[in-house]
This record gives C-alpha cells, structure tokens and sequence, in this order.
C-alpha cells in the first residue's frame, strides 16, 4: 500500500498552520499583557477586589492551606467571600501573585484569559469553517473590545474567563458523539459556573435557547436529552460551590448587589455614559449584518443565528419585561454582559464574508493580518483609556496589596456596613467588658483563633471577627455557644470568673458537606452516563457489523 505525497504535504500543510495559529495566539496574548500593564491605567473597577483577595489566596496557598475564609476583607474582620465568589479566577489570580506579585498577576491572567478564548474559539469555529478562517476568527475573537473593556476598564476577569469557555460550551453542545456531548458539556459548564456567577446566568439562558432551538430545527430529541443531561450533570459538578451559595445567600447582604443597581442605566444605546459600550455593539452588529447571508448557506446556522439575535435584543432596553420576569436574571446587574454572546455570534458570522479556500501563503499571510487587526483594536482600547478622564484621575494612585476591603454583599446581616466602616481603625484583637480583665492572643489564624482569658468576674469577650454560619467555639475543650454584638456583628462569647482558653475554629457546615456529595455523585453519574453511552455505541456497532444469517 502506497502514500499519496500530496496527502502527506497536506498534513503537513495543516500541522504547520495549526502550530502557526497557536503561537500566534500565545505571542498575542504576551502583546496584550505588555499592553495591559503599560497602560496609565491597567486597574479597572474591580481591581482593587481582586488584587486584595489574590493576595491572601496568594499567602494561604504558600502555606498549602485552601482557604474558606477570607480574613482581610471588612477591614480585618474577615467575610465569607470564598463561599460566594467563585473560586476559579481567585484562585488562578493567587496562584499568579504567588509566582510573579500582585502587579502583574492581572495582566498575565487576562493574556491566559486571551490565549484559552482564542483556543476555544478555534476548536468551535472548525464546525462552520475551515483551518484558515477558523484562526482568523479565533485571534479576533480573542481580541474583541468587550474583552478588552473587561480587562482595561471594568476589571472583570473572571466574567471574560467564563465567557473565553462559552465557544466551548457551543462546541460541545453541537457534538456529533453523545458521549463527548454529555462529558464536555457537563466539565465546560461546572467550569463556567465556577468562574463567574453572572456570566453563567447569561451562558445558561443562552445555551438553553439554542439547545431548544437546534431541537426544533434536527427534531433530535437524543441530542437534547443528552445536552440537557451534560448541563445539568456539570451543574451538580459544582454543587462544592453553588449549593452552600444558594442555601447561605439568607446570610449575608446579597440584595445590595442585586437591588444596588437601576438596569436601565446599563443596556447599551442609553446615553453619554455607555458611549464605549454603545459603540461595541454597533461594531458587532455591523459584523453580524454583514456576513449572515453566507452564513445562512451553512448546515446549522440558524441556532446560531438566533442567539445572535437574542443577544442583540438582551441589551437593549426593549427587553426590560425578560429582566423583570425571568428569574436569576436580574442578578446579572448589567444586560450588556450580553455583548460576548453576541462578540461570540458575530466573530463567527463574519468569518463567512473570506474566501473558503486558500494556498498555504496565502492562508498564513491572513492568519497574520489579523494578528495586526487584533493589535490594533488592543491598541484603539488602550488609547481609549489613556485618554478617559475618569481613569486619568485615578491612574497615579496604584492598589497597594494591602488593601483592606468592605465587601458590603458579603456582608452578614448582623452587621451594619456604616458601623463597621466606622471601627476601620480599631486594630484591637480581642477586648472585655471587664477593664481588669487580661486578654493573651494566642494564635490568630485566618480559620483558628485562641485566646486565653483571665477574669474574677462573668465577662464578654468581644473579637475582631464578624460572626458568621461556620464559627465555632469552645472553652477549656467544650462547646461554647457564640453571641453577636448588636450594630457590628461581631463575634462574643461570655466567660465565667477565672482563667479560660477560647478557640474559635472555621468548620465545614452541613449545607457545605452536602454540596462536596453533590459533586462527588455528579462526577460518578457523568462517569456512568459517558460508559453506557458508549457501551449502547458499541452494541450497535456490532450489529450493524455482524453478517445476516
């Protein structure tokens, strides 16, 4: 048997142009973090969040600790912050501080953040297109100014981090094999939910609509039974983090987050204020408008551009009544997170308007415009916001990494975010009631207090710790119940005359156990699924193989 040299030279060809699109994706990624860092202003809004809580994840995975309780927060009083937020970016961004500090972690997370949606895009492109416009599409996308608003302006890593696995949720979801079907989706989506919690609000409408969508189009009932099972199965894979969230939001102040926030000062079109925005949606639907009749041509389009046209209606204030109605929906805040749905949809759509086939040159001369193309528009952004007034007057004033935050969300009820902003200056560790009283700090760890008290006298010991589902005490060994002084929700416990050891420990609650089952039955039912699905392929392989008596 002989090798045809063309099919070799073409393999060839291939390997070269795939191995070209990923350094390009990496040299680009390492462009856009110089950039990022250059910048006068490479900290957006939620930077100084993120740096702070980077750097104690920084401090606990030094120690080999995986952290539960975030003790800087709330001027030291510590909050749960770790049980809400989720934990993929903190931990990504920690692991980050801890190998090159707190000024670049930023800018090297959101070059990883680049290279991993250029990937994903890549591996969802292929299904409509071919290698060259795959690539091409995949660097713009990577490199689309909703990213970069996120990385320079808004500072919300963990929301591009999500979306930057979205293509791969597409992919996934319109997978011809029901076992990878069922496997990526279930891994993708835990992955998504574990990243950021709006963002896979939207991610969950979005992928739901075109999963219904892509049904009444094939009238494949197997393909969205499979899917819906996928989704649900990576829903339960990050049940460790969701299910405590959602049974421990009656806590903590989460409707500041949620009611802080008039939805109709962010959909885009709407004024002065969301020009930057306003102007990323015109670009993206122009690109939409433009390249949609060839898309159309294609098998399968119309999922696609029906979510297109979805995200177009979601951040425009036409759809105020789906905000009111559906739930969780509102929690997102701002609609015009809709945008890299609608970056995703329009990247692809436009990849139609290029020519199918191209000789290897040729191909690798495009590849390598629109690595320029994704330069530019990185440095359109990065001049947008040098010359930004708003950010000119914060730019010479860089995070320290000792910032001390007041998450007011995270904040337990029992707490008053204005009295608690008052003590901002109060270092005192531990005090009493009782003036001749003598306090001794004897270990102060973020999860592990002991304190040694001597009274003659009944006494409250008050401690820089806002009490909180999970603290738990005891003296001389025995369990001690927890009190919670009025105003500022910290932790107190009452001491009888005489010398006492107090220990407060961080403990796992019941609902967080419960949450750890629910993955660990999760990953075995996506296990069991994925193995009786191909059992069933394999079964009717062999029959349709076996010869007819």
């Amino acid at each position: 048997m002989t090798t045809n040299p063309s099919s070799i030279l073409n393999r060839r060809t291939q390997l070269s142009l795939e191995l070209f699109g990923v350094l390009a994706s990496i040299l680009l990624a390492i462009v856009v973090t110089g950039f990022f860092a250059h910048t006068p202003w490479p900290r957006g809004d939620d930077y100084r969040f993120h740096v702070s809580i980077w750097v104690e994840t920084a401090t606990r995975i030094h120690h080999l600790d995986i952290p539960r309780w975030n003790a800087e927060e709330a001027f030291g009083l510590g909050e749960p912050t770790y049980l809400f937020y989720p934990p993929l970016s903190i931990y990504l961004g920690g692991l980050l501080t801890l190998l090159f500090g707190h000024y670049w972690a930023a800018p090297i997370l959101c070059g990883i953040i680049m290279a991993v949606a250029a990937l994903s895009m890549r591996l969802c492109a292929s299904l409509w297109l071919d290698p060259t416009r795959s690539w091409i599409v995949s660097l713009l996308y990577s490199a689309n100014p909703y990213f970069l608003l996120c990385c320079w302006i808004r500072g919300s890593y963990a929301e591009i981090l999500s979306a930057a696995l979205f293509p791969l949720l597409i992919y996934f979801t319109s997978a011809e094999s029901s076992r990878y079907r069922v496997i990526g989706c279930a891994f993708i989506f835990s992955l998504i939910w574990l990243s950021n919690l709006p963002s896979a609000v939207i991610i969950s409408y979005a992928i739901a609509f075109y999963i219904a969508i892509k049904y009444f189009v094939d009238r494949d009932g197997s393909y969205a039974v499979h899917s819906a099972a996928g989704l649900c199965l990576g829903f339960g894979i990050a049940g460790f983090q969701m299910l405590p969230s959602v049974i421990e939001m009656r806590f903590v102040q989460i409707d500041v987050a949620v009611h802080g926030f008039q939805l109709s000062n962010f959909f885009v079109l709407g004024g002065y204020k969301g020009l930057f925005r306003s102007l990323i949606f015109a670009f993206l639907v122009c690109l939409f408008l433009a390249g949609v009749a060839r898309f159309t041509k294609q098998r399968g389009s119309l999922p696609i551009i029906a979510l297109g046209l979805l995200s177009s209606l979601m951040v425009l204030r036409y759809s105020s009544p789906f905000w009111k109605l559906l739930p969780l929906l509102a929690n997102v805040q701002f609609p015009y997170r809709w945008l890299f749905v609608l970056a995703f949809v329009s990247y692809l759509v436009a990849g139609h308007l290029l020519p199918a086939h191209y000789r290897p040159p040729v191909g690798t001369g495009l590849v390598i415009a629109a690595f320029c193309v994704a330069l530019a528009q990185c440095a359109g952004v990065a001049y947008w916001t040098a010359s930004a007034k708003r950010l000119q007057v914060n730019r010479d004033s860089p995070a320290s990494p000792d910032i001390q935050l007041l998450v007011v969300e995270y904040l337990p009820k029992t707490a008053d975010a204005e009295v608690v902003r008052s003590s901002k200056s109060d270092r005192t560790l531990a005090r009493t009631d009782v003036p001749v009283a003598v306090v001794n700090i004897r270990r102060w760890d973020p999860e592990l207090r002991e304190l040694s008290i001597s009274s003659h006298q009944p006494a409250h010991v008050t401690l820089r710790l806002l009490n909180y589902p999970g603290w738990i005490a005891t003296v001389n060994g025995h369990p001690w119940p927890i009190e919670t002084e009025a105003g500022t929700g910290r932790a107190q416990l009452r001491i009888e005359p005489g010398t006492s050891l107090a220990q407060f420990r961080f403990s796992r609650t019941t609902d967080r156990n419960a949450g750890l089952a629910v993955t660990f039955i999760s990953l075995a039912l996506c296990a069991a699924l994925a193995n009786w699905i191909r059992l069933k392929a394999n079964g009717l392989t062999a029959r349709v193989q076996s010869p007819c008596l």
